[in-house]
């Protein structure tokens, strides 16, 4: 009982402890954080990494943000991509584990797997950042449109030394897609990371490192699901709400001079619509 009460006011006061100390990356499952780790390895940085239950499919799209402010008293940065090519990754992550045995147009629709749990959980971490001890966004789309800047403004949001450019430009040619593809095929990475990546696959759908591609899931959805996807885009007004609540992130954020500039890699209001882009 008293371990269980501790645990109560420990949550409470918002997981008070060392560990709190340490900045936060948010991201829904399969939305490009892998990537992202293995550059902030490099650098030896060690956030922590949650899910914050979006990993849980038990939780539906009602229930599924009622934890967030478990998290306010953390300094988050949170990670996003475009939701179709999102879901699509989850899909081929759930299958590959196990956990999901039917197909992708009932998976996007199932409301525990599904489109709109994502929608849901994007826009109640974005729509909640003023409540955060400190809070930035970045979209995986803006980092690999300018990957250096990107990661260097990253890297001081979370609280580490600006990287020499060479080392900057080594560290994110040592991680392109190419070469984690190999890495993973290999056993590499899954020797380096653990469960983060599979020990060994040459099937791309069972990778963690899968396609890597923007706009992907043009080739996996057929028009019905495609247009499944923009008629919950357009009843959330997802894309206007999360331009929105980026621009406000950068408001708050301007004239910190310790502060990440999102200005730079921040999401923009529309997502790619069909052009598919290979991740570096």
């Amino acid at each position: 009982m008293a371990a269980k009460r501790e645990l109560s006011l420990r949550r409470l006061l918002g997981g008070a402890g060392p560990d709190r100390a340490r900045p936060l990356i948010v991201s829904y499952p399969r939305s490009g954080r892998n990537w992202l780790r293995t550059m902030l390895h490099d650098f030896s940085v060690n956030p922590r990494w949650k899910h914050a239950g979006s990993e849980k499919i038990q939780f539906d799209p009602d229930t599924l943000c009622q934890n967030i402010p478990d998290y306010f008293v953390n300094r988050v940065l949170f990670l996003l991509r475009d939701p179709r090519d999102t879901v699509v990754s989850f899909f081929h992550n759930l299958v590959r584990i196990k956990a999901w045995s039917g197909d992708l147009p009932a998976f996007l629709r199932n409301p525990n797997t599904g489109l709109e749990r994502l929608l849901v959980f994007n826009l109640g971490w974005m729509e909640a950042q003023g409540r955060f001890r400190d809070f930035a966004a970045v979209s995986y789309e803006g980092l690999q449109q300018d990957t250096e800047a990107a990661l260097a403004r990253i890297l001081q949001f979370l609280g580490s030394k600006p990287p020499h450019p060479q080392v900057l430009s080594r560290v994110i040619a040592e991680q392109s897609f190419d070469e984690m593809k190999r890495r993973e095929i290999s056993g590499e990475l899954y020797a380096r990371f653990g469960k983060h990546f599979t020990a060994r696959s040459e099937n791309d759908n069972q990778r963690k490192v899968r396609r890597g591609v923007i706009g992907g899931y043009v080739d996996e959805m057929t028009s019905a699901d495609q247009d499944f996807c923009e008629e919950l885009l357009v009843r959330y007004d997802y894309n206007k709400r999360i331009d929105r609540s980026m621009r406000q992130a950068e408001e708050k954020r301007a004239g910190d001079a310790k502060g990440l500039d999102i200005s730079q890699i921040s999401i923009g209001a529309k997502w790619p619509q069909s052009e598919a882009k290979v991740h570096r």
